[in-house]
């Protein structure tokens, strides 16, 4: 990353190449879980979706929510039909996917609360639509992936949260 000179690790899975590692660039509308620099360092920075639409480094893009499909459905070895949670520790020493992809579960900060560190990751994808609420308040939702001990899931969320970050090559 030209920006702050950080290497990050990377891996080709099928005909994608990622990072295998969560972003960890400082900008505003990042924050480390806690507030707490190691955590920057263990599982990288946690961003909104508008600061992760450019977040990533030149070369790299925010992926979509069909390429995190496709990743998803590559291996199913690798993702035990729904999720990584055969390779899904908050150790980064035995989180040894087969692919290298390595997810770790560095929590989440949304509703004013930080929640999941050591259980729980999302990423943001690069989709969006507005929606109203039952109660007539309009907002973003943005498409995310969460990983947990036993599920993968594609689902929308209030683009105010904060997730990491998994940079696609363009």
């Amino acid at each position: 990353d030209e920006r702050d000179g950080k290497t990050y690790k990377t891996v080709q899975i099928g005909k994608q190449t990622w990072m295998a590692e969560n972003l960890n660039y400082k900008t505003s509308g990042s924050r480390c879980y806690d507030k707490k620099n190691a955590n920057c360092e263990k599982y990288g920075r946690l961003y909104t979706h508008a600061v992760a639409q450019n977040a990533c480094p030149n070369g790299w893009k925010l992926p979509t929510g069909k390429q995190w499909a496709k990743l998803l459905n590559i291996d199913v070895s690798l993702f035990n039909l729904v999720g990584m949670f055969k390779y899904f520790s908050s150790d980064i020493n035995t989180n040894d996917d087969p692919y290298g992809f390595n997810v770790l579960p560095g929590g989440i900060y949304g509703g004013g609360k930080y929640r999941g560190i050591g259980r729980t990751t999302a990423f943001w994808a690069n989709e969006a639509k507005r929606i109203t609420t039952p109660d007539g308040l309009r907002v973003n939702m943005v498409y995310f992936v969460r990983f947990s001990p036993n599920q993968v899931t594609l689902a929308s969320r209030d683009e105010s949260d904060y997730f990491s970050v998994r940079c696609i090559k363009k």
